[in-house]
């Protein structure tokens, strides 16, 4: 296991979590971007959202971006693990650069491994609750003859338990975000003054974790209130 812990080893791994992490953070910006269409009310809502999840799951390119998706959550959660437990057998530092990130590092910063796993757990229960339905259930079609993936969705959203549980743990999410948009690119090396004053920035940060968490998370409130109102 010493290996695991060398020096190369480390930056290797710290370039992996930085590389991944901005993959995912641009699946997450076109994944809102789609998931938005569920705000569109009526029958053209419903066949616009039921098409744009036909395409995401027959498109061989959007296929292909699929896979590296479902490959850099894996590599980011082991390689999370791995630079968390390195932090830990380092009397508790958490994952910093001594040049960029000074003692009094933020709390999402301290806390990525807790955070990262309640991040896991949604996405258990997100993946569970439609991507496994749609992909490998009898659904009922809609007037085109497309999964009816958007009638699960307002199901689904229709229920008050499912809706703060996406709600809350879109919390996790948005703390993780506001450390993860600067740490990515220290991971991968990137120390241009001019990029570092931009990812850095606390604004900056504080309005694109907003953004992607508070845009998934007003989608289900959205959702229930038309529902149930």
């Amino acid at each position: 296991m010493k290996e695991l812990f060398n020096t190369s080893s480390l930056q290797v791994k710290k370039i992996w979590m930085g590389l991944t992490g901005i993959f995912l953070n641009l699946f997450l910006i076109a994944h809102l971007t789609g998931n938005l269409q569920l705000l569109i009310p009526g029958e053209e809502g419903r066949l616009r959202f039921n098409e744009y999840a036909k395409f995401m799951t027959s498109n061989p390119f959007v296929i292909f971006l699929s896979i590296c998706t479902y490959l850099s959550i894996i590599i980011h959660t082991i390689t999370g693990i791995f630079l968390s437990a390195r932090n830990r057998r380092k009397r508790g530092e958490r994952y910093k650069s001594e040049a960029f990130f000074p003692p009094n590092t933020s709390i999402p910063a301290r806390i990525m491994d807790i955070l990262g796993l309640f991040i896991l757990i949604f996405l258990i229960i997100h993946l569970s609750d439609f991507w496994y339905r749609f992909k490998f259930t009898e659904m009922p079609l809609d007037p085109v003859g497309n999964k009816d993936l958007y009638q699960l969705c307002v199901k689904e959203f229709s229920k008050i338990g499912e809706v703060l549980t996406y709600v809350l743990l879109m919390v996790p999410l948005g703390f993780h975000l506001y450390h993860g948009f600067m740490s990515q690119f220290v991971s991968i090396g990137v120390f241009h003054k001019g990029i570092y004053r931009i990812v850095s920035n606390k604004t900056v940060r504080l309005i694109y974790s907003i953004i992607i968490s508070g845009g998934f998370a007003i989608i289900p409130i959205i959702v229930y209130l038309r529902e149930t109102m």
